[in-house]
């Protein structure tokens, strides 16, 4: 063999040495990058099982905290405040008719009416009682006798939940009771007293807000006057409004 072609073999196993050892340097680089993910992956798996196990501990520990503030709210005892507040209220009355006109009547002549004049409670608020009074008139004055006199005129009245009807004159008169009398003496009557009702429920007793009830009255002239002949004589009824329970019945 020549020196040459020696040579070249020497160069052509060095050569397939070298590759070789390249490729088992290859092999080997790829065997450790192999590892290297594998070792990665593992270590990438560690760290993730350790975020879990610390997340986990978060919460348990958010939990306990909860269930602890839970139960300090529901230690919390209560407590209260009333606030009153009251209605200012203001008695009210109202008369439906504002004239009753008679006409011309004869000396010592009875007169009964024929419609109830309204009655009506009209406060917002308050259930009342009622008064009423009755005045004289330019010449004459009211009397408790029947047999009137000079100048003097005897006045009755009822209270009714009837608006109409008939009355006759013994409606007026209850026994011994001066039924209704309006006689200038004892002018605020009380409406409560019974023997001032007809009907059900025919007092102004405790009338409640919206009470509507009806007057009836009863009317003798003077037997004879001294003045006042021709002209029309105004007797005015006054109800008032009281409390309920302020007057007895």
């Amino acid at each position: 063999m020549s020196a040459n072609n020696k040579t070249k073999e020497e160069l052509s196993k060095n050569s397939l040495s070298f590759n070789t050892k390249e490729y088992e340097y290859s092999r080997l680089s790829a065997n450790q990058n192999k590892g290297g993910t594998k070792t990665m992956s593992i270590r990438n798996k560690s760290s993730t099982l350790r975020k879990k196990w610390v997340l986990g501990l978060f919460l348990a520990v958010l939990t306990t905290l909860g269930i602890g503030l839970n139960q300090k709210a529901e230690a919390v005892v209560s407590d209260t405040t009333t606030i009153t507040v009251t209605i200012a209220g203001s008695l009210s009355v109202v008369v439906g008719s504002s004239t009753y006109g008679l006409g011309t009547k004869s000396l010592n002549e009875t007169y009964i009416s024929t419609a109830g004049i309204p009655v009506t409670n009209n406060s917002a608020s308050l259930t009342a009682d009622w008064q009423i009074r009755g005045s004289s008139s330019a010449n004459w004055n009211p009397h408790a006798s029947t047999n009137t006199g000079t100048n003097n005129f005897n006045l009755r009245v009822l209270i009714s939940t009837a608006g109409s009807g008939t009355l006759n004159y013994s409606h007026f008169q209850g026994g011994s009771l001066n039924t209704g009398l309006l006689d200038g003496t004892g002018n605020n009557t009380n409406l409560t007293n019974a023997w001032f009702g007809f009907g059900a429920d025919g007092t102004g007793d405790s009338v409640a807000v919206n009470g509507k009830y009806y007057l009836w009255f009863r009317f003798i002239a003077p037997a004879a006057i001294s003045a006042g002949a021709g002209t029309a004589q105004n007797i005015s009824l006054i109800v008032t409004a009281a409390d309920a329970s302020t007057f007895g019945n």
